[in-house]
């Protein structure tokens, strides 16, 4: 493999990784709270991005505000869940709650599907954001990876900001420590914790957009294997802290695809199978994840 084609890849990878850190991140607010596996965030990629789209191609709003009303739905959607299905259950055994997280993201994904029919769609490319960028003049990078890079990595840049500066953010890091302490200090619990899920919900729609703008063939069936993959990127990181998740999310986006680049074309049918064993085999080495051992962020 020349070095043009391998710096190609590495960027799909960080792509791909920077999509996967996005729902990662969502994953770690929200157990790093409450304990909580939310698996709804893997439906909730699709909503932001089908809501985007058809404000985009229905509604013909522009772009960056089709984006914005996405995302704004989707935040939406995981606040109402916290508040109407998770709040009420806070008390409740882990296992329980684990169940429901799944029933919810299964009922979503068939309202969904009931809502707007199982038909493939093809998400449109902004004309600005078609074509490509030529760089050191050997490597063709389109403007959708870039966009989506600098959008991302932004993305992480304010909510590590927000984490550690704001009071909002200070206070989500305490109560994810301990919560009843927490409460007892004054905290409001409850607004911290759905704006755990609005942030959480947020970057999920961003991830679906990327996602829609990457592969452009969309279905609404399509957010389990994102949503598992950003689920096992947060145990490879450490579940719970943000840097794990960021680091597990790239690690395990460049993982699958320099896999899939290296390995001869049939091996490329089983690139889930390498996210898999890289859990296990991270896991052994270090079962509490790559940044498991330190404190949780958040």
């Amino acid at each position: 493999m020349t070095w043009d084609i391998f710096l190609q890849q590495l960027i799909n990878g960080f792509n791909f990784g920077s999509i996967y850190a996005l729902l990662a991140i969502g994953y770690s607010m929200v157990y790093g709270i409450l304990k909580l596996i939310n698996f709804a965030f893997g439906e909730i990629f699709v909503i932001g991005l089908f809501s985007t789209f058809f404000a985009f191609t229905a509604q013909k709003l522009p772009f960056w505000l089709s984006v914005i009303a996405g995302v704004g739905f989707a935040s939406l959607v995981g606040v109402i869940i916290e508040r109407a299905v998770y709040r009420p259950l806070r008390r409740a055994e882990e296992t329980a709650v684990l169940l429901v997280s799944l029933a919810v993201y299964i009922f979503l994904e068939n309202f969904v599907i009931l809502l707007i029919g199982p038909a493939l769609r093809v998400f449109p490319t902004p004309r600005w954001l078609s074509g490509v960028y030529l760089l050191m003049d050997i490597i063709a990078v389109p403007k959708v990876i870039i966009f989506t890079l600098i959008t991302s990595i932004s993305l992480m840049v304010v909510i590590n900001l927000f984490l550690s500066k704001t009071k909002a953010g200070i206070a989500m890091r305490a109560i994810s420590h301990d919560l009843e302490m927490g409460e007892i200090l004054g905290v409001d619990a409850n607004r911290i914790i759905s704006l755990a899920f609005l942030w959480g919900s947020a970057l999920a729609a961003v991830g679906g957009i990327a996602w829609g703008m990457k592969f452009t063939r969309i279905l609404p069936v399509m957010g389990w294997a994102p949503g598992l993959k950003a689920f096992v990127a947060c145990v490879i990181g450490g579940i719970g802290s943000i840097k794990g998740a960021i680091a597990g999310g790239f690690l395990l986006g460049l993982a699958e695809i320099l896999f899939v680049a290296f390995l001869p074309a049939g091996f490329s049918a089983y690139r889930d199978v390498l996210v898999y064993f890289l859990l296990i085999a991270i896991l052994l080495v270090k079962p509490e994840g790559i940044f498991g051992g330190e404190k949780r962020e958040g």
